[in-house]
């Protein structure tokens, strides 16, 4: 899902950059530059934690 933000980040900079300035614009695009490569090799995780049955 955030690989999906990120490239939406970068399809619409121009967007960006007009409604939250050029620096603010800069380092949410530079962060999907740093870390859609390395989210490409990672998988999401789901985990439901559960009560010990018994003494509960």
């Amino acid at each position: 899902m955030r690989r999906r933000f990120y490239r939406l980040w970068q399809a619409h900079e121009a967007e960006l950059r007009r409604e939250l300035g050029d620096d603010r614009a800069a380092r949410m695009l530079r962060s999907a530059e740093l870390i859609m490569p390395r989210s490409a090799t990672r998988a999401a995780l789901a985990v439901t934690p559960r009560r010990p049955s018994g003494d509960g």
